[in-house]
């Protein structure tokens, strides 16, 4: 993981204070293992480092075949890669001839990346199709920059995040902007996301697309869906009931395989010391840690990732809870919903698995505290504003600095990467909107696909680039096992009701077969937790509150 920069149409000395200003100190936080500069070709590039892969660091930006490639690389690539994704994907690049070698490079290419690189006298940059990692454009004055993050210092920038539609080309002579999109760009949320950036530059449509080979959904194993069977009335034992159908204990193992070998790289993929035992091959601290509510989503990568940590290293389960809003009492109550479910989840992991040291870290942010750092999750959460982009943004931020206590005393997690849910509500409707577009369906309309189908859709500017600047601003990267490309091709090629029902009740329903998963690996308390959004369930929210307001904090 790392943090990358380019401004162009500038000379050196503007690109260097612009850079100063706005980009460097939070660019340094991303990638606190190496940072670094140079001007080239008319311009200028900045690359910081959070060394995850290979057997030494990687400093970046790399030249390749001297000054005529040059390679901006922020990501994870979760591949069957020996040493470096770096320098994986520059040799990729430096045997690309021609504008066709370059797109066909993105047609393997599997985990969250964005990329900038000058070729053949044009810049090129790229976000993931899923648009897991952070890439904003802008523009000041007459020229053109390219950033992870921003520091806006409430000045007049005009910025937008990138939309992941596919490989972007600015001719440097001509200064034309064209995109080769990725395949299947038809919905009419890519129509108004193309048009998004339009605002920004004026981008031709290019013929050639991007066609990555994990994007063809394949055929599930069953066409059985939850309204095909004769489910009993008490819910109670439901998963039992479900587990002795074959075609679903046989979907069940594929959902549970195909999640464990996504969990399986994303904890394995880094160096396996903490941030504070760099180099020291003895280190015993926790390096996986995990955004942790309670919830089934959380709790089922938990024990997923339990399964490929070396049994002598704690698991950090970082919890956040926030202030109360009302609350005017002398004494602080930090015993908000998701405190409590999480520390009932932790007893049943302690009973499950009692060889593995659980650090479940209270994390309790006062008022004041969030307030002294409005400035800088504003410059995190930018360009986005809005009351949840402040909600979740804040949380997340938090959580992933791990200062909090441990056993009622200080503690701050040394963690270099965080698991986080992301996606498994997206992908197995767990919003109450699923459930009443599910109710307002009719033999003609199936709105709960059409809904699952739009989430799906604009997650990536909803949610995950944002999460990604927030937790990498504390040195951390942010892993999302549920965003990979071979589950998500499996739970997509599903029916929405092989994935819920919402006709059952909600705990029960909503992401049914994530919760049949959940069960049949034994757990059995939280597989039945209700869903909660983490702005309510940490209390940082309040529902009275209008999620599409503009923020007061980060204004």
């Amino acid at each position: 993981m790392c943090g990358i920069f380019a401004m162009l149409f500038a000379d050196r000395q503007f690109c260097f204070q612009f850079y100063e200003k706005h980009i460097k100190e939070l660019l340094a936080n991303r990638g606190p293992n190496d940072l670094k500069t140079l001007y080239e070709n008319s311009i200028f590039f900045g690359n910081s480092v959070l060394w995850h892969q290979g057997e030494s660091l990687v400093s970046l930006p790399i030249y390749i075949n001297g000054s005529d490639k040059i390679l901006l690389f922020n990501g994870d690539l979760f591949m069957e890669i020996d040493g470096s994704d770096t320098l994986y994907v520059g040799e990729l690049l430096k045997n690309a001839q021609n504008e066709m070698d370059l797109i066909r490079i993105f047609k393997n290419i599997a985990g969250p990346f964005s990329m900038i690189f000058y070729f053949d006298k044009s810049l090129y940059f790229i976000r993931d199709s899923f648009g897991r990692n952070s890439l904003i454009i802008g523009k000041v004055n007459d020229s053109l920059f390219l950033t992870s993050v921003l520091d806006h210092q409430n000045e007049v920038i005009e910025a937008i995040e990138i939309p992941p539609l596919g490989l972007y080309k600015i001719n440097l002579q001509t200064k034309n902007v064209e995109l080769f999109p990725y395949e299947g760009l038809t919905h009419p949320y890519h129509i108004e996301q193309l048009n998004f950036i339009n605002n920004i530059i004026s981008v031709d449509l290019r013929e050639q697309v991007i066609q990555p080979d994990w994007l063809h959904l394949k055929q599930p194993s069953t066409s059985l869906s939850f309204k095909d069977i004769d489910l009993p009335e008490n819910s109670e034992n439901i998963f039992e009931f479900l587990l002795s159908n074959e075609a679903y204990s046989k979907l069940s193992d594929e959902f549970i395989s195909i999640l464990t070998k996504s969990v399986k790289y994303r904890v394995l993929k880094t160096q396996s010391e903490c941030k504070n035992c760099i180099g020291n091959n003895n280190c015993n601290h926790s390096n996986i840690s995990v955004l942790f509510s309670g919830g089934v989503d959380c709790t089922l990568l938990t024990v997923l990732a339990h399964k490929f940590i070396d049994k002598r290293k704690p698991i950090d389960l970082l919890n956040v809870a926030f202030e109360r809003v009302s609350n005017k009492n002398a004494n602080i109550d930090f015993n908000v919903p998701d405190r409590l479910t999480g520390l009932e989840t932790l007893n049943e992991l302690q009973n499950l698995y009692p060889e593995r040291k659980w650090n479940f870290i209270e994390i309790n942010i006062t008022r004041v505290e969030l307030y002294k750092h409005r400035k800088k999750l504003s410059s995190l959460v930018y360009p986005l504003s809005n009351v949840l982009d402040e909600s979740l943004g804040s949380a997340i931020y938090f959580a992933s600095r791990g200062i909090g206590l441990l056993n009622g005393e200080t503690y701050e997690s040394p963690c270099r990467v965080i698991l986080i849910g992301s996606g498994a509500d997206e992908l197995f409707a767990g919003y109450t909107r699923h459930s009443n577009a599910f109710k307002r369906s009719t033999a003609e309309q199936d709105l709960l696909t059409k809904e699952l189908e739009l989430d799906w859709i604009r997650l990536p500017s909803r949610n995950l680039a944002r999460d990604d600047r927030v937790v990498a601003d504390n040195g951390v990267t942010v892993r999302a096992p549920f965003i990979e490309e071979s589950f998500v091709n499996f739970a997509r090629s599903l029916k929405a009701l092989q994935r819920c029902y919402p006709k059952l009740q909600q705990g029960i329903g909503d992401k049914l077969l994530l919760r049949l998963c959940a069960f049949k690996i034994g757990l059995e308390n939280c597989c039945r937790f209700r869903k909660r959004a983490m702005q309510f369930g940490s209390r940082i929210a309040d529902k009275k509150q209008s999620a599409k307001d503009k923020s007061q904090l980060l204004k």
